[in-house]
């Protein structure tokens, strides 16, 4: 799956010294998909466009858990060289701005599935 930079309508991080770091997204346009193809061992990896293979809850909002410390500077630099994405950093999550789904809770991913809707749960490690 791969997200566009300019298709993040929110963003936000929680990071705390010690704990996981924690990266939300929302969308107004889905990901690109794409499927590995023709599989050999000790060779790179080829990959093909595929269909949404989520069921349309792709272009929702996206839950990544980092280990401690993983995300923090990461996070940093990309705010300091992208102000599209600051700026959103800094206004309302979620958004607001509907995009044809459901859309979550605001807050972590226990308030999506209480909403019946399930976040995706990536984990980056």
């Amino acid at each position: 799956m791969e997200i566009q930079w300019s298709d993040i309508s929110a963003i936000r991080a929680s990071i705390e010294e010690n704990k996981p770091g924690i990266l939300e997204i929302e969308l107004h346009q889905p990901p690109t998909f794409y499927k590995e193809s023709d599989l050999q061992p000790r060779h790179h990896s080829n990959w093909i466009s595929a269909d949404d293979f989520t069921g349309g809850q792709a272009l929702m909002r996206h839950y990544l858990e980092f280990p401690s410390a993983a995300l923090d500077k990461g996070y940093v630099k990309l705010l300091n060289t992208d102000r599209r994405l600051l700026k959103l950093s800094q206004s309302r999550f979620p958004s607001g701005i509907s995009n044809g789904n459901a859309t979550c809770a605001s807050g972590p991913p226990s308030e999506c599935i209480s909403a019946g809707i399930d976040p995706p749960a990536e984990t980056i490690m």
